[in-house]
Order: structure tokens, then C-alpha cells, then sequence
């Protein structure tokens, strides 16, 4: 908790947007620090937090990483802007207290504010910069949750949601991408994308795919498949606005299926994209962990990735949910371009279907069946995860882009 840094670190990772108890990004931020400091260079996570109340402390799960206090959640109206304010201010202090000691920041991008720009302006020679998506496209994205309206209520929400962040994106957003040491995105179009649409300068740009803690997850069997049914699932997390997942598009298309074998969808999160929905395949489980979600992935066949990118202007993805599908040796449909999983395709692990926005359901059973038959195919799913996808073999190329990316901010 203590603000002020005791050890010398070789880098800090830092991520503005931290909560009390660890979620998916924070637990992939601690994986990525732990393999960080496998490869040799010793990180330290830095989580900013707003404090919820006196009495509870944030849980830190292991010593990677500190937290340091945003001060007290928001309330009220532009809260969400207050908290982009707040999250800034912090980092802002935190730097100035250890900007001595600190010899370079990697940082997860989390939205434009002139405070940030401001912040990167001065210390962005020391910034590695994240990017995750085209943020300006899921911004506008989830314009339906936030329309505009001439009712005090609605207009104050729309500009809080929608105005505000799209204009800080088209100017600040700009500004920033332009004042890091380089960017980083988790795929090769997000890092060209960001690097153009920087004004001024156009720093080097890397890109790198999402990986996971291949031990930390259970494998599957591959060995449960009757012959008569076959079970799909997705993961989805907390998934309002997530509309890149195309759920209604995999519903449709497992909807005009009339072939031999009866099909089941199991669905692990909560999305507003199946309020109302009641198809007699899908079964609706809810957040699910622990045992409960290794229960269902082990009573799975076949894992569904992403079908609605195009919705957020992108072709290419690398989404969380598909590493975590090789890490358990399940065989993965999806309807997006993804390096990592070029490999898995070209053994007949793994499917990717070229219109996502209307395939045939046929050719998704057939591979299923054909992929479900190949000796050992979890096991060899499971090698590519650990051999390819491991956060310790992602982290080494992140290590060689830092180190080399730290020599010239010394020149």
C-alpha cells in the first residue's frame, strides 16, 4: 500500500484501472509480471484502486505487484470521467514521488483525458504503451446504451458516455499514441492502426498476442464425445456491449442446422445479447469458477472465439478466451483473423470460418466430428499452448522489445 518505492525494479507495470479482488486483466497483468521476471527482467505491478471503504483492504494475491489508492470512488454525475481524472492524478503522484527509481513503465491503455496527455508529454520517453483495441470504435460501439436525448437525464449521459470520451480519443487519444516510447498492440493492425492516427511523431509500433498461464489451467480429457451430441460453449465474462462476441450470429446459424447429431450451446458469463432468448439448445449457466467451470469445460467438445469483430472495425483479434480454450486442449470455432492460432488450423485443431456473419453450421459440425477423431488432440492443443502461447514465451519477446526500446530513451 505504500506509495513510495523500497526496491529497484527494472520495470514497472503499471495499470490505472484496478479493482479490490482480481479479475481476468489483473490476473493476466500478474501472469505477464511473473513470466517477466522468469525471463530475466525483474517487474514489479503497480494496481490503482479506488477505496469502496475504511475497513477492507485490496487483496494482493502474491508480491508481484502494490496498490496504490486513488483516494474514494466517484459518485454522481460524469462519474466515470471524475474516476478517468482520479486514475491520472494518482499516477501522476506516484511518478513524481518515484520517478527517480524508476527506470521504465509499461502501461495498459485505458482511455484519452488531457491529463494523460499531459502526463505522457513529460514522461512518455520512459512509456511503453498497450493497446487492446481501436478504442474509439467500442466507444461508439456502445452508443445504443448511451443515445442521445433532450431529457436532462439522457443528454447528461450521452455526453458522459458517448461526447466527452470520442472527443478526448480524436484529440487526446492522438497526442498520446505520439509522446510514448513505442506501442504495443496485441495485434498487428491495432499497433498500425494506433501509430497512424498519431499526430506530430510516429513511434515504433510492436505487436504482440494475449498468452496464458498454461499451468494454471486444467486440461481436458478429449474423451467424452458420444457420437450423438455435441456440446459447444463460449466464455463471456461480463459481456454488456461486448457485441464483438456475435452471439446472435453463432444462435443463427446453430438455428438453420438440420443435421444428425443434436447440438447443445452452453454459455459461461452473462450477456445482454440472450436477454429474452429461449432456444431449447442453449443452456444459460452464469459466472461460473473454480471447479464448477472445469466441470464444463471438461463435459465440452468444441469452444466457440469471437464472430462480430467487423462490428468494432477489426479483422484481426486475440482474444483472452481462445488462449484459454488451447491452454485446456479444446478445439476452438471462430470467425476472425488470429496469428497465433494459424498453426492450430493447419493440424485440424482448430476452425475458423471466413464469413462470420453467415456460415453454414454443417461445416462447423464436420470439423468438429473430424477434429474430435484425431488421436490425442487435446494433448496436442494443450503442447501448442504451453510451446507457443504461455505467458513465459510471450514475455521473453516482450523483454527483448523493453530492453532494447529502454537503451534509446538514454540516448
Amino acid at each position: 500500500m505504500d506509495e513510495k518505492i523500497i526496491e529497484d525494479y527494472s520495470l514497472y507495470y503499471c495499470y490505472l484501472n484496478a479493482g479490490y479482488h482480481e479479475d481476468s486483466v489483473q490476473r493476466k497483468i500478474r501472469n505477464q509480471i511473473l513470466a517477466l521476471d522468469v525471463n530475466g527482467i525483474r517487474t514489479k505491478g503497480v494496481f490503482f484502486y479506488f477505496e469502496t471503504n475504511k475497513v477492507e483492504k485490496p487483496i494482493a494475491v502474491d508480491k508481484s505487484f502494490i496498490f496504490v489508492s486513488k483516494g474514494p470512488e466517484p459518485t454522481g454525475y460524469f462519474r466515470s470521467l471524475k474516476a478517468k481524472r482520479a486514475s491520472v492524478l494518482a499516477f501522476k503522484k506516484w511518478m513524481k514521488i518515484n520517478k527517480a527509481s524508476i527506470p521504465f513503465i509499461y502501461l495498459r491503455y485505458d482511455g484519452a483525458s488531457y491529463l494523460l496527455y499531459r502526463f505522457c508529454k513529460k514522461y512518455g520517453s520512459v512509456i511503453g504503451l498497450e493497446f487492446q483495441s481501436k478504442n474509439i470504435n467500442e466507444i461508439r460501439n456502445n452508443a445504443s446504451y448511451n443515445p442521445f436525448g433532450l431529457r436532462p437525464s439522457k443528454l447528461l449521459s450521452w455526453i458522459e458516455h458517448q461526447f466527452i470520451p470520442l472527443s478526448n480519443e480524436e484529440i487526446f487519444g492522438r497526442l498520446i499514441a505520439g509522446k510514448v516510447n513505442f506501442i504495443l498492440g496485441v495485434t498487428r493492425e491495432i499497433a498500425e492502426w494506433n501509430q497512424k492516427r498519431s499526430l506530430f511523431r510516429k513511434p515504433p509500433i510492436f505487436s504482440l498476442g494475449n498468452g496464458v498461464s498454461a499451468e494454471g489451467v486444467s486440461p481436458h480429457s478429449g474423451v467424452n464425445f458420444d457420437g450423438k451430441t455435441i456440446k459447444f460453449m463460449i466464455l463471456i465474462g461480463a459481456a454488456k456491449g461486448a457485441t464483438w462476441n456475435g452471439i446472435e450470429r453463432i444462435l443463427k446459424s446453430m438455428k438453420q442446422y438440420k443435421g444428425e447429431y443434436k447440438l447443445e450451446l452452453h454459455v459461461a458469463g452473462i450477456t445482454d445479447e440472450l436477454e429474452g432468448v429461449k432456444e431449447p439448445f442453449i443452456v444459460q449457466h452464469g459466472f461460473l469458477s473454480g471447479g464448477a467451470l472445469e466441470q464444463l469445460v471438461e463435459n465440452c467438445h468444441i469452444a466457440f472465439g469471437a464472430f462480430a469483430m467487423d462490428k468494432i472495425q477489426l479483422t484481426e483479434g486475440s482474444t483472452m478466451k481462445m488462449r484459454e480454450y488451447a491452454a485446456r486442449g479444446i478445439p476452438c470455432v471462430y470467425g476472425h483473423e488470429d496469428a497465433d492460432y494459424i498453426p492450430l488450423v493447419n493440424m485440424g485443431l482448430a476452425y475458423r470460418v471466413k464469413t462470420p456473419e453467415a456460415f453454414a453450421f454443417q461445416d462447423v459440425v464436420q470439423f468438429a466430428v473430424k477434429a474430435m477423431s484425431i488421436p490425442n488432440y487435446a494433448d496436442k492443443i494443450r503442447d501448442y499452448a504451453v510451446n507457443h502461447l504461455d505467458f513465459k514465451v510471450k514475455m521473453k519477446v516482450l523483454k527483448e522489445i523493453i530492453e532494447k526500446q529502454k537503451q534509446k530513451a538514454l540516448v
